[in-house]
């Protein structure tokens, strides 16, 4: 879309309009794509919002600011200051194109050459497996064409690929919204190809891109409770169940609130509570970090890394988000034209510029910086990158 916005720009003042185009955005990294001439961060000091700072890109990614103001730093700034590197206006960090690496290549090369091999945590028990599953609404016009994959007992996966690969159909059919034409699905080990939606909601938990669309009750108590009711819970059992989520997902003092009243994160927070409230072995999250700035993203993040490490709950992503998926994901499935045609480590799959090519997915600046550090292994520094931020993770949890 910044190519687009770019190019009318442009167009607009070679006819001497003199157009001022404002863009209005959190994602920073996707708009410095292109020449940007200034940003305007807004904050909050004192319970007071205003302007934090006014000034060229260069000035605003050689200091603190983003970061403070919880707003996510290019991946590439980030990926140089956690190397140690003082970067300076004069640097022209903007974007990797204008940025002068020479005075940092070597603090670089050796920071992201360190051996970073990561002992991947060893899953004996499945939450998930799909086996050769195949869908077509159009009979010409297969949209899943024998898709395999496994998600273990808590794990995280990120499911990638671009509009129409068939993440949408993959996630109905593993509901049971949707049947497919042939294929198995097993749950904890249990064949529920044949079954009905209710005993798989028993055992899967979905949330809507959009929480709005999801609630069923007006009050946030009665809408966590809700599935319980379902399925005949004693009320004073019930609300030992409820207090408990309500107390894992901060939402403990809305407890008899209605659902308005809460914030979009608030909300999304309450739509992943209630899809756990009936224990499932795995949830799936159609893009959870929609609509919601770094703030509020960081805050729903630390909030399923925590049912996940606490509870054992394993989550597909569903998502268009690099980002996400380089800081949380255990594991990308790449999907493409209805078939699984990358299955791995994220720092292998944002790797693979073939698989990137055939997705329609961009290259990360993380490679880009690898790239430009004539690194023999791009896989390096994403992974030892992916390590880092992990570390971070933790520490906040």
């Amino acid at each position: 879309a910044i190519e687009l916005i770019d190019d009318i720009h442009q167009q607009k003042n070679q006819q001497g309009s003199g157009c001022i185009t404002v863009i209005i955005d959190n994602r920073l990294e996707d708009v410095l794509h292109r020449a940007i001439d200034r940003i305007i961060v807004l904050g909050e000091v004192d319970g007071v919002n205003q302007i934090i700072m006014n000034d060229t890109p260069d000035n605003l990614l050689s200091q603190n600011v983003l970061s403070d103001c919880g707003v996510r730093e290019p991946l590439y700034v980030t990926a140089m200051k956690l190397a140690g590197c003082d970067i300076q206006p004069i640097h022209k960090p903007c974007s990797l194109d204008t940025l002068d690496l020479e005075p940092f290549k070597q603090i670089l090369v050796d920071f992201y050459s360190v051996d970073s091999s990561m002992q991947a945590t060893p899953h004996h028990h499945l939450a998930l497996s799909i086996k050769d599953i195949h869908h077509r609404y159009v009979a010409e016009k297969p949209v899943l064409n024998g898709v395999d994959f496994q998600v273990a007992k808590g794990e995280i996966v990120a499911l990638l690929g671009n509009n129409g690969a068939g993440k949408s159909t993959l996630s109905k059919i593993i509901m049971g919204i949707v049947k497919p034409d042939s294929g198995q699905i097993f749950i904890q080990g249990k064949d529920m190809s044949h079954a009905p939606i209710a005993e798989r909601g028993t055992k899967i938990g979905y949330v809507m891109q959009n929480p709005n669309h999801m609630f069923c009750e007006q009050m946030i108590y009665d809408e966590i409770a809700f599935g319980l009711r379902k399925q005949g819970m004693d009320e004073q059992q019930i609300e030992k169940e409820v207090d408990a989520l309500l107390k894992i997902s901060g939402l403990m003092r809305y407890k008899l609130c209605p659902i308005s009243t809460l914030s979009f994160g608030a909300r999304r927070r309450l739509t992943i509570v209630s899809a756990l409230v009936l224990k499932p072995a795995i949830v799936i999250l159609d893009e959870p970090t929609a609509g919601q700035d770094y703030s509020h993203y960081n805050q729903l993040m630390r909030f399923i890394k925590c049912i996940n490490t606490d509870l054992g709950v394993s989550f597909i992503f569903v998502t268009h988000d690099i980002h996400l998926t380089l800081e949380y994901a255990d594991r990308a499935i790449v999907l493409n034209q209805g078939r699984v045609i990358k299955d791995g480590p994220v720092h292998q799959v944002f790797s693979d510029v073939d698989v990137l090519k055939k997705a329609k997915l961009r290259k990360t600046s993380l490679f880009e910086l690898s790239e430009k550090l004539d690194m023999p292994d791009p896989e390096q520094l994403l992974h030892r990158f992916i390590q880092c931020e992990a570390s971070t993770q933790h520490k906040g949890l």
